[in-house]
């Protein structure tokens, strides 16, 4: 009975009642304070009876939430009475993910990130590749003018796309705001939008009005959010009141969207079919740019500030809020093995083209960028392009692999009788210890220019061949060589495979002269 009646007493329900009844003699005497009301649940249920249970969990809040930082949070609230346990329940509920190492938890408010920052700042360092919110200061830059070698070969890569997130200041994010403060994000962006010009102009459409048919239509060509069923939303309350005040704008030629009121008060996206990332960013930066002012304009303005970026609902969006992603089709180099610790190194991330909670099936990836904070939107948007670009040559190079593999077979079926022990060629992918920084570090360079040259020349061109990483090893008998490479990466260890078929014209040589 004490615990109800405090746990009513506290928080929002205590300011409420002292403004309504009068503060007087119910302050004095009849109703507990915050923090007496704090200091009796401390008193009947301490912070270790209720510190959640995470021994099997493996996301970041999980890795980063200790009995200490539980007992120093539990009873705090933010002004809009968010609590901890609140932040933490999408973490709790759902220990793990299939395809990615979650964030964990969620902010109810801007404030979230100020009052339990002493388990927001760990997790936020732990998502961001070591990005430091109490010492770092967090970059924006918009100019897309910026971007070089933003128009990819559109053979392989079918869409490209570029969204972010931005909130509204003074109204709780989605997991804690209620109807009325939904339906104030649903009117304050729609107005602003109106005021959108030229080739950014358009119209909105709520979810509440669209017919079944329209929303799946849309839904299925990428331009729509459905409704959230991932566990990971539905634990943080983002499916609360479906669909009351959600929707999309979009421009007259589907190119350029926002949805409101999904996982953030406003997702903006830019988007078309084909390879042309640049254009994509600009229409992206301009569109942004004319939202911002038109907010600004109405006497609103963004969640933001110069450690954390933009403020968005999942610490894993915070800074620029930027995904840049293409659909790509890598048919065999995507199925590999090491295709993960690639993408890790070239910071890329391989999603599903159906979204986070689907798995990248067939031929054809999304493939975008994983950081968000730390760096500006201009970098991460170069960085993607450059990723992909390599992704694509190393697709290229898979059909010259496949034709000098063939080639290989038939000096082998012909030739290998000749040999008076097996042929011995060793084939290695790269040491990944030294990727980046000087890839022929771990290896030997093969010391033998003339011969380089000529086997070069044979059968591929030289810029298909890494001269850097290659070195000659003599194998079991004394006149057969065998090839090794630390290649360079995924990509550049499949581009050695050329080099094998002219030196395998060498013990075949030796060994011919010899029998």
């Amino acid at each position: 009975m004490a615990n109800s009646f405090t746990r009513m007493m506290s928080g929002r329900n205590t300011a409420v009642m002292l403004a309504s009844m009068g503060a007087g003699t119910l302050a004095s005497g009849y109703l507990l304070s915050d923090n007496a009301a704090a200091a009796e649940k401390r008193r009947l249920y301490p912070p270790s009876a209720d510190f959640p249970d995470l021994r099997k969990h493996n996301n970041c809040m999980a890795s980063a939430l200790t009995p200490t930082i539980y007992g120093q949070l539990r009873d705090k609230t933010t002004p809009n009475n968010w609590t901890l346990d609140q932040c933490i329940q999408t973490g709790v509920d759902n220990p793990g993910h299939p395809f990615i190492k979650t964030v964990g938890m969620v902010a109810g408010d801007e404030e979230s990130y100020e009052v339990f920052g002493e388990i927001f700042d760990p997790v936020i360092k732990d998502r961001h590749n070591g990005y430091d919110p109490r010492t770092m200061k967090h970059p924006t830059d918009l100019d897309a003018s910026k971007i070089t070698s933003g128009m990819f070969d559109e053979r392989f890569v079918l869409s490209s796309r570029v969204r972010t997130g931005r909130s509204i200041r003074g109204l709780s994010l989605p997991p804690a705001c209620s109807r009325s403060e939904r339906r104030e994000v649903e009117r304050v962006v729609v107005t602003a939008l109106s005021g959108l010009k030229g080739d950014l102009a358009g119209r909105y459409y709520s979810l509440g009005e669209m017919s079944d048919r329209e929303q799946q239509q849309l839904i299925d060509e990428h331009f729509l959010f459905d409704k959230p069923v991932s566990p990971l939303l539905t634990a943080a309350g983002m499916a609360r009141d479906w669909p009351d005040a959600r929707g999309i704008w979009h421009n007259n030629e589907k190119n350029f969207l926002i949805w409101i009121n999904e996982e953030d008060h406003t997702r903006v996206i830019s988007m078309e079919k084909g390879g042309n990332m640049k254009r994509v960013f600009e229409r992206f930066c301009r569109g942004l740019k004319q939202v911002e002012n038109l907010i600004l304009e109405r006497g609103w303005e963004f969640m933001w500030n110069e450690r954390l970026g933009y403020i968005l609902t999942c610490p894993s969006n915070l800074g620029t809020g930027l995904r840049a992603g293409v659909h790509i089709r890598l048919p065999l180099l995507s199925r590999d093995h090491r295709f993960k610790k690639m993408l890790d190194n070239l910071r890329l991330q391989k999603r599903g083209t159906g979204g986070v909670d689907t798995a990248a099936t067939g031929d054809t990836v999304d493939i975008s960028n994983l950081d968000r904070l730390g760096k500006s939107e201009v970098e991460l948007v170069q960085l993607v392009i450059d990723g992909v670009n390599y992704l694509i040559e190393c697709k290229k190079d898979e059909h010259s692999v496949q034709t000098l593999m063939q080639y290989f077979q038939f000096i082998f079926l012909n030739f290998g009788k000749h040999l008076n022990s097996p042929l011995a060629v060793v084939y290695g992918l790269k040491c990944y210890t030294c990727w980046g920084d000087n890839p022929g570090s771990c290896n030997s360079v093969w010391d033998c220019p003339k011969s380089y040259d000529r086997c070069a020349s044979t059968i591929v061109s030289q810029n298909m061949i890494s001269k850097h990483c290659m070195r000659s090893d003599l194998c079991s008998n004394s006149y057969s060589v065998g090839v090794r490479c630390c290649a360079e990466d995924l990509c550049n260890g499949a581009k050695q495979t050329a080099v094998f078929v002219p030196l395998l014209l060498v013990p075949i040589a030796v060994s011919t002269l010899f029998t």
